[in-house]
């Protein structure tokens, strides 16, 4: 067992592993047992099979070091995933905006179905409020600059979020004047280990 948790060191580096022994270590480390047990005891996570969960996600550059992963169970895993939501969500939702989404692909408009999945992963709602979507379509697709006037708790913070993980080349700068509203958007990202920090 010690063998199998040894620290690899290269350089004073990290040695990046291959996939199979990565999740072998990690899985060693934390005992073969969902990470959120203690989170969340209600739910039954011994009925799940165990995954291995990059916390600095591969598209945004994550690798194999054995100090980025944890284990959860096959549900809190597909919870930090907006890919694998799909067993989790409304199918029938996902599978009509995926039917609209491949005739608009013939007619040669843009898809929206990667807007859906995210803001599922960060609010757990299939509906976009008011403008939100045509906002974000403006921000993504047209790579405009958008001025957006809305009241308190309609929804701006998705404007920024969603525009700010499918960009995965460079890091998204948000200017807020609230410490209170600072802390709080920064909070609910790491809760979906996505890398945020406040200054």
């Amino acid at each position: 067992m010690n063998q199998q948790l040894e620290i690899f060191k290269t350089n004073e580096e990290e040695k990046v592993l291959s996939d199979s022994r990565w999740r072998r270590i990690i899985k060693d480390r934390d005992g073969w047992h969902c990470a959120n047990i203690n989170k969340f005891p209600q739910l039954q996570h011994e009925l799940f099979e165990i995954n291995v969960h990059h916390i600095w996600p591969k598209k945004l550059g994550g690798t194999n070091l054995s100090s980025n992963g944890i284990v959860y169970c096959r549900a809190c895993h597909a919870a930090e995933h907006p890919e694998y939501q799909q067993k989790f969500m409304s199918i029938f939702k996902l599978q009509t905006i995926a039917i609209f989404d491949l005739i608009k692909r013939i007619w040669g408009s843009k898809p929206n179905l990667k807007y859906y999945r995210l803001l599922k992963f960060l609010t757990g709602s299939l509906e976009f409020r008011g403008n939100q979507l045509k906002i974000i379509q403006s921000i993504v697709e047209g790579n405009k600059h958008v001025f957006a006037v809305m009241p308190t708790g309609s929804g701006k913070s998705i404007l920024y979020q969603i525009p700010g993980l499918l960009d995965t080349k460079y890091p998204s700068l948000v200017i807020s004047p609230l410490k209170a509203l600072q802390f709080d958007q920064v909070r609910s990202l790491e809760k979906h280990w996505v890398p945020a920090t406040r200054t």
